[in-house]
């Protein structure tokens, strides 16, 4: 495609969703978007800063999904 390849930054990034994605264990019934909400509200004292960005932007992407479908309540007790 002629694309350039993510720098190494981006890579480790894709790298941490990739790793947060594949450690999920889902229930049956339950929606995938719960469980990485879930995961993504965790806050690990040790965590390395970049798994820490990229954890509070899918964090702030799931919330705000949530909270543009329909029928669904606001996310940390807050109105939308």
């Amino acid at each position: 495609m002629g694309l350039p390849e993510p720098s190494a930054r981006l890579g480790a990034a894709i790298a941490s969703i990739e790793q947060a994605v594949g450690t999920l264990d889902v229930a049956d019934g339950e929606p995938m978007s719960d469980a990485l909400l879930a995961v993504a509200a965790q806050d690990p004292p040790d965590e390395d800063p970049l798994d820490g960005l990229v954890r509070r932007v899918l964090l702030a992407m799931l919330e705000e999904r949530r909270t543009r479908q329909p029928g669904s309540a606001p996310a940390h007790g807050t109105q939308a």
